[in-house]
C-alpha cells in the first residue's frame, strides 16, 4: 500500500472540462483541444501544462466515471 499525504497548496484559478467515460488518449486530447478553444474564445491564456484528473477507481462503470482536464489560467 502506497503513503498518502495531504499537502496544503496555495490557491489558483484554473479552467476547467469535465467529462465521462473511460480514460482514453483520443478522449483526453478532445478534451483538451475543446478547454483551449474556450479559453482563446475568452482571451484566457494558461499558465502551466495541462493537467488530468480522474476520480473513479476502475471498477466505476465508464458511463460514471468523472474525468476532467484542468489548465491553470493566467492573471
Amino acid at each position: 500500500a502506497g503513503e498518502i499525504r495531504l499537502v496544503e497548496a496555495e490557491p489558483r484559478r484554473v479552467a476547467a472540462k469535465r467529462f465521462s467515460g473511460r480514460w482514453t488518449d483520443a478522449g483526453f486530447a478532445r478534451a483538451t483541444e475543446e478547454l483551449q478553444a474556450w479559453m482563446k474564445r475568452r482571451g484566457l491564456r494558461p499558465a502551466g501544462p495541462v493537467e488530468f484528473a480522474y476520480y473513479n477507481d476502475p471498477f466505476t462503470p465508464p458511463f460514471l466515471r468523472r474525468n476532467e482536464v484542468l489548465i491553470e489560467v493566467a492573471e
